[in-house]
Parts: structure tokens; C-alpha cells; sequence
């Protein structure tokens, strides 16, 4: 990391003192009405916070009061349709179930469940209190991913459930934005997170004891034991200071302006700056995952994954720097960099195998800012063939703009000849219906559907239900965290083409890759010796 300058420190000094100096009459008062202002803005977000979990919450219960009354809750044919239809329209929710008297998960509106699956007391509604309840954060043997359980006991036959996926109430939340040390907290009355934005204070899955100092604002919402927590950091109140002496006394505060920009431009301004200078630096790398056909273990392409070796901190995550891209605008240009160095990189491979294809990812943002057209024009004059490069696109991507808008650009894009793969279909939104309004020619299995105690695990049921869907529809199916055997073996009778996990190569430079497809060819039957 550059080291800040020693000549630039007797500057920045006094510039400082002039400025304190210059302002000193009006720090006093502006003060009080900074702090004052930032109070109100808080209590304003809380309500907008919690208007949005009450309506969440509030569709949910008026739905699952439908469907009881609709169905009188009995496990047949009749609760089945109506359970796919709840879910299939309203892509909020995950999953929707029926429990039994005895508290055993009796049907999903992925089917019947022989024999029912016994589901532990935590996680069940409290059947004497026939109110709608939101029971908290489980992780049930049919949907691995945690998920919120929303839940309607029923007088004589158990209980119906939905589950939310935690990340919809961080979707709801995280445009509020309470700088940097802020946070937003959706949580159980007795202190179990939910869902949280920003630096949120926490010990495991419950808030931390800190929640409870006099700054913070509770607001509950709706009837079910639900509260809305949230706290500014002080840099928050600290702009709305620094906005009224900018607009009070411009030529007073030329000093201290002289200040932060010293600091931003040779301090160190954390990830988002560490961002930019990467790229500059040559700090970041691709590395390639073979994507192999599952029938006779041929190599057919590669998913582009980026990596980033930070010169102070080591490898970091990209789960831990991909938000960060995305919240300071940075991802476009992410993006065009992998596209570039991914074209680069193949180009060679792809004239040895004229059948290879190369996977990118592609952002939400990318879809409504002109980002994903500018690439596309840019990559078509290029060297790789646009038939031969796959967009994936999360359903996060496809809901981030209007629906009109995500399918002009899908079509434009696929005019061109580029062709897209919706990636972890089921584990976000999960609703059927983009499958329709989109035209993706493929479909990615998230690992989290691949049972790994056998192929007798009830999470099969839902893996044969993605399968169908995908094969009734033309798509291409690609599954994803192929660790076994068994599951190559499966997936390949059931339809699947392609693969990729560690059963065939973890994910590895483009050297590497080049020395993977001069093997020869590997079936799922010798991939393990």
C-alpha cells in the first residue's frame, strides 16, 4: 500500500489549523443541527425499512390464510397445486410446506414426502398460538439454504409454512444506506438476526448485547414479534456537518477540502480504493474450471473465476470483494476486465478446440446501465466467436431492473450470438416464472441440490423436480460441485449434459487448463481411481 508522503504533512497541517480557525463560530451551532438532521433521517429509514418487512410479511400471512381456507389444510392433491401456485407466483418464497400434528414435514409444493421427515421443536410455530408466526432462520433436509420460516398453525392439521430467503429482506434494506460502520437489523424480539445491513453487532446469529445503547431506534413490525434495528455511524451526522459549513462558508472550508483530498488521494481509503489500485497494479488473475460433459467426461469448456492476490492481506475472497465492486460502481469495469483477459487468454485453446466455450458472469448492474451492451459490441469485433461465450446471469441479475428492460438487452445480446445460463436457479428468488419470460439456453444446478449422505436423501426430490423442468423446457442442464461417482452417474442418467467440480479439476490457471484438454479424455467411471 503507498505510504502517505512526509512533504505533503506540514501542508496538510496548516491547511487544517486555517480551517478549524476560519470555522470555528460555526461549529457550535451546525453541530447540534447535523446531529439533529442525521436523527430524523434515521427514524425516517427506519419507517421505510419497516413498511417494507410488514408488507413481506403481511403477503405472507394473507397467503397462507388463503391456502388454509382454500384447502381446509389437509395434505391432498387439491393443497399440492395450490402450494405450487402460491410459490410459482410470488418469487419471494422458496419453498412452501405442511407439518402434521406430530410436527413432521408431510409435503412441499415440490411434492409428498414418504416417509415425512421429522422436523425438531426449534424449528416449529408454537401450535398453541394459532396467530401467524415467524419462527426464525432453519435449514430444513429438503431446502439446504438457511431460510426464514413464516408460519400459520392450523386448528386440526398441523401447521403451513413458507420459507424466505434471509437475502430478501437484505435486498429490501440495503438501499437505505447507513455509511460505513451503520447498520440495519431485522430481528426476533428475543434477539435472533434475521437479516442485517452494514456492520451489524452480533454474537453467532443473535444481536449483540451493544444493540441496547441509547442511539439505536426499534420499530416492530407487524403482529409477529418482529423488530427493525438500526444506528448511524458517526461519519453520517459528520456529512451533514460538513454539508452546512459547505453551504455557509465556502471560501472558510477551501482548507479542510485541501485536507480530505490529501487523505483520499495518498491515504488509504480500504477496499474500494485497494479495488482500483489492483486493477492498475496487475493484482488480480483469472483461474478456469473445466466445464466437461457428463456422459463421456469430454472437456467442452471453462467457467472464468476471478481471484485477487492483495500485496498486504493475501488471497481475498470473492464473496468478500464482488459486493464491495458492486456497491462503489466498480463491478462494470471488473467485468470488462474479466471478459478481456478471459478472450486473451482462450483465444489460443479455443483455435486448437473449435467446439469450446467460456462462461463469465455477468452483473445485474451491467443489464440496466449499458454496461453488458458496450462489452458485447466490444467482444464481437474480437477474436472469439460471441456463439462461443455464455453469459451467466443470477436471478437476482434478471429481477434487478424491469422486466421490459432485462429482455431488450437479453435479446439485443443474443442477436449477436452470445448465449446465456441462469446460475443457482432455486437458491435465490426461486420463482419458475423467469425460466419463461427469458430465453436462457441453459440451466446451472447450484451444488446445494447434490446430496452428498447417498442418493436416497430426500433433497433428491427437489434435484429430479430442477431436471424435469429444465428437460421440459429445451434448456442445456449444467451441474455445478460434481464431487462424486455416484452423482456424474446419477445426473447423467437423469438428462444432465454437463459438469463441473472437483471430481474432474478444481479451478486453475490458464496454463493449467491448456495442460487439462491435452489429457485424454476421462469418464465419470475413471475420474476416480
Amino acid at each position: 500500500m503507498p505510504a502517505r508522503p512526509t512533504f505533503l504533512r506540514g501542508p496538510a497541517l496548516l491547511a487544517g489549523t486555517l480551517g478549524v480557525a476560519s470555522v470555528a463560530l460555526l461549529v457550535g451551532v451546525l453541530r447540534h443541527r447535523a446531529f439533529a438532521a442525521a436523527d430524523h433521517a434515521l427514524d425516517e429509514k427506519l419507517v421505510v425499512a419497516t413498511a417494507r418487512v410488514n408488507r413481506l410479511l403481511a403477503a405472507a400471512e394473507t397467503a397462507l390464510n388463503r391456502l388454509a381456507a382454500d384447502t381446509a389444510a389437509e395434505p391432498t392433491d387439491a393443497l399440492l397445486k395450490a402450494m405450487s401456485r402460491l410459490q410459482y407466483n410470488d418469487p419471494r418464497f422458496r419453498e412452501v410446506g405442511l407439518l402434521d400434528p406430530a410436527g413432521r414435514l408431510v409435503m412441499t409444493n415440490f411434492g409428498r414426502l414418504e416417509p415425512p421427515l421429522p422436523v425438531s421443536p426449534a424449528d416449529r410455530p408454537n401450535p398453541a398460538d394459532g396467530r401467524f408466526q415467524v419462527v426464525g432462520l432453519i435449514r430444513t433436509a429438503v431446502m439446504r439454504e438457511t431460510s426464514i420460516l413464516l408460519s400459520l398453525p392450523t386448528r386440526e392439521n398441523g401447521s403451513l409454512n413458507v420459507l424466505v430467503d434471509p437475502l430478501v429482506l437484505t435486498y429490501l434494506t440495503e438501499d437505505l444506506g447507513l455509511g460505513e460502520d451503520g447498520f440495519l437489523a431485522i430481528a426476533l424480539a428475543d434477539g435472533r438476526l434475521l437479516a442485517g445491513v452494514g456492520a451489524v453487532p452480533r454474537s453467532a446469529d443473535r444481536l449483540s448485547d451493544e444493540v441496547t445503547a441509547s442511539r439505536v431506534r426499534r420499530t416492530r413490525a407487524a403482529s409477529a414479534g418482529v423488530v427493525v434495528i438500526a444506528e448511524y455511524d458517526g461519519g453520517w451526522a459528520l456529512r451533514h456537518w460538513l454539508a452546512d459549513l459547505l453551504w455557509l462558508a465556502p471560501l472558510a472550508l477551501a482548507p479542510p477540502f485541501a485536507i480530505v483530498w490529501v487523505s483520499r488521494r495518498y491515504g488509504r481509503g480500504g477496499m474500494a480504493s485497494d479495488l482500483v489500485a489492483g486493477l492498475d497494479r496487475g493484482e488480480f488473475h483469472l483461474h478456469y474450471q473445466p466445464i466437461v460433459e457428463l456422459a463421456t467426461g469430454r472437456a467442452v469448456g471453462a467457467e472464468a473465476l476471478l481471484r485477487w492476490a492483495h500485496p498486504e492481506y493475501g488471497a481475498v475472497r470473492p464473496d468478500v470483494f464482488i459486493p464491495v465492486a458492486e456497491q462503489t460502481g466498480m463491478i462494470d469495469r471488473v467485468t470488462g476486465w474479466v471478459a478481456d483477459r478471459a478472450v486473451r487468454d482462450l483465444t489460443p485453446l479455443r483455435a486448437a478446440h473449435p467446439d469450446f466455450y467460456v462462461s463469465i458472469n455477468l452483473p445485474a448492474t451491467a443489464l440496466v446501465s449499458g454496461a453488458a451492451e458496450e462489452l458485447a459490441a466490444r467482444l464481437a469485433a474480437g477474436p472469439f466467436p460471441p456463439n462461443r461465450i455464455v453469459f451467466e446471469l443470477t436471478e437476482r441479475a434478471v429481477v434487478g431492473g424491469s422486466h421490459e428492460v432485462v429482455r431488450a438487452v437479453l435479446d439485443r445480446l443474443e442477436d449477436r450470438g452470445f448465449r446465456f445460463a441462469l446460475d443457482d436457479f432455486g437458491t435465490g428468488y426461486s420463482s419458475l416464472s423467469y425460466l419463461h419470460k427469458y430465453r436462457f439456453h441453459a440451466l446451472k444446478i447450484d451444488k446445494s441440490f447434490l446430496p452428498l449422505d447417498g442418493l436416497d436423501s430426500p433433497v433428491l426430490k427437489v434435484l429430479d423436480s430442477l431436471i424435469e423442468l429444465g428437460l421440459k423446457l429445451g434448456l442445456v442442464l449444467i451441474a455445478e460441485g460434481v464431487e462424486t461417482k455416484e452423482q456424474a452417474a446419477y445426473l447423467a442418467r437423469r438428462g444432465v449434459r454437463l459438469g463441473q467440480g472437483w471430481l474432474y479439476a478444481k479451478a486453475m490457471p490458464v496454463a493449467g487448463l491448456t495442460e487439462y484438454f491435452r489429457q485424454p479424455t476421462r469418464s465419470w467411471s475413471e475420474a476416480e481411481g
